[in-house]
């Protein structure tokens, strides 16, 4: 979207509140969501904020993966 913030910009407001070690960039939304799924522990919380249009996409992937299971 043209009007988003770079992630990299953002990246770099996060690590000056004391983020830096948590903030992964990736290229898309379905492999933000694997990193996450593979790096969250059991009783961990994903939280997915963002536009409709990237919260149904999540949607979609961990119905899928639900699926699969």
């Amino acid at each position: 979207n043209p009007r988003a913030a770079e992630p990299e910009f953002i990246q770099c407001l996060a690590s000056r509140i004391g983020h830096r070690s948590k903030i992964r960039l990736t290229r898309n939304v379905i492999e933000a969501l694997e990193l996450a799924k593979a790096e969250a522990e059991i009783k961990d919380l994903i939280l997915i904020t963002g536009s409709l249009f990237m919260v149904g996409e999540a949607r979609r992937f961990f119905s899928r993966s639900a699926l699969a299971h």
